[in-house]
């Protein structure tokens, strides 16, 4: 089993215009050991269809719950993180290739 070093919590709630290019960023990071955790805030567009097609090439937890809002969507996110650093991104943020190496 990998070690999983940084986790990724994306909240999310109908970002279908904006999270490919999100997770986009993060399939090209520098550093490989981290996880991703999508916690869907109950979405009603094709975001989670889009965030599935992703995790053949990214570590995804997508997490599906009534929508309450993007704290309690974090809140979840870190009791689901199996690490002990997380990098919090929304739903239509871009880092560089880097960005997690650096971080680290």
């Amino acid at each position: 089993m990998k070690m999983i070093h940084v986790s990724v919590i994306i909240p999310m709630y109908n970002a279908k215009e904006h999270i490919r290019e999100t997770l986009n960023s993060l399939v090209v990071q520098t550093y490989n050991l981290f996880e991703v955790i999508v916690v869907n805030d109950g979405s009603t567009d094709k975001s989670v269809e889009i965030v599935n097609t992703f995790k053949s090439k990214l570590n995804i937890n997508l997490i599906s719950i009534p929508n309450k809002g993007a704290a309690n969507a974090r809140k979840l996110g870190i009791q689901t993180a199996k690490s002990d650093y997380i990098f919090f991104l929304d739903s239509d943020d871009l880092v560089p290739k880097n960005a997690i190496n650096a971080l680290y």
